[in-house]
């Protein structure tokens, strides 16, 4: 909008520039009048005379017209401003040639170059009174926007921000208490006690997370219920749709947490790497802006983190209706395999350590 705003103010300053030519079309006119007066007399002082007046008042033109094209082609490229130039300036170099014609041809001056000039004049003139009196909001902007909902009740803010304010807590949920799962165990010592109970890490990193996602799950439709019934959100999808989407999400997110906690030594590590997650999250996972503006680092980031894909399915399956995209699902389920087995590689090594 402001882009047009000021392309506007750059027309009608052309317009402005441009609104004297019709005096010099006028000048022009009567110059014709006169030269053909003065061929029609045979009066040869009387014929230079006026073509003087209509050279001079041709190269005023000319002036006027290549500044006109030259704000065109500068607004709307070359290939768009070629009316100009079939309309104008064209018109006005046949008048230059009509008139080098006529001082070549002296007194044996064909009446076709006294059409040629009026014929000219009248395209210049009707083609400069469109220019300059056309609305330069017109000219810049020719559509006019109308957005039209694409799901009906889909109008707030709340309504878009909502689903990714779900997905972007239960992500930190996920990954604040897998975070701290295996740091906490190893300061109580509860390891230990994994080494020699009869549980290997496959079981004891499954247990995990089934009690995570039971947990989470929880918390997640009690969210969606309260984004429903308190901010009033519409939900265009079934529940088995929101509940693979949210698990999706989560069982993505607890393996990123668990991750962490393996890298982690101290409590506070793990919470500053879980910040880490969280503001990377709210820049980076189209919460703010749209993924498509991402680009080069910020797109890999943007691909790291689970409300990234959780975030796009949900906003698509919860507002407008639409089906699971398969693409996004895959990628996301992929993603929580490879935090699974990232995690139970870890936690093996963490059982065989010794202290």
């Amino acid at each position: 909008q402001v882009n047009g705003h000021i392309l506007a103010g750059v027309v009608t300053g052309g317009q402005e520039f441009a609104r004297p030519a019709g005096a010099i079309v006028a000048a022009a006119s009567a110059g014709v009048d006169r030269l053909e007066a003065a061929l029609a007399a045979q009066d040869p002082a009387a014929t230079v005379e006026a073509l003087d007046v209509l050279e001079q008042a041709a190269t005023q033109l000319g002036v006027s017209v290549r500044a006109t094209d030259a704000l065109t082609r500068q607004l709307v490229g070359d290939e768009a401003a070629a009316g100009v130039r079939e309309n104008l300036v064209a018109p006005t170099d046949g008048i230059q040639s009509a008139i080098a014609a006529i001082r070549a041809e002296n007194s044996a001056v064909s009446p076709d170059r006294i059409a040629q000039l009026r014929t000219s004049l009248s395209t210049i003139n009707d083609n400069f009174q469109d220019f300059i009196s056309v609305d330069a909001a017109v000219l810049v902007q020719p559509f006019l926007s109308e957005v039209q909902l694409a799901v009906e009740g889909v109008d707030n803010d709340t309504d878009w921000y909502a689903p990714a304010a779900v997905v972007l807590m239960l992500q930190q949920f996920g990954v604040a208490f897998g975070a701290l799962s295996f740091v906490r165990e190893r300061q109580l010592g509860i390891v230990d006690v994994y080494r020699i109970a009869p549980v290997n890490a496959l079981e004891t990193l499954v247990g995990k997370y089934l009690a995570y996602l039971l947990l989470g799950g929880a918390i997640g439709a009690v969210l969606l219920a309260l984004v429903v019934a308190v901010l009033g959100v519409p939900v265009a999808a079934g529940i088995g749709e929101l509940a693979i989407v949210m698990a999706l999400t989560l069982f993505a997110a607890v393996g990123l947490g668990f991750l962490i906690s393996l890298a982690s030594t101290t409590d506070t590590q793990a919470v500053q790497y879980t910040i880490l997650v969280l503001l990377s999250s709210l820049f980076f996972s189209g919460f703010f802006l749209s993924l498509g503006q991402l680009e080069g680092a910020a797109r890999v980031a943007s691909g790291l983190l689970p409300v990234s894909y959780g975030m796009s399915l949900l906003r698509d399956v919860m507002l407008r209706g639409a089906p699971i995209d398969r693409p996004t699902g895959i990628a996301l389920a992929a993603y929580g395999v490879g935090m699974f087995a990232l995690a139970l590689l870890g936690t093996r090594r963490r059982m065989s350590m010794r202290r």
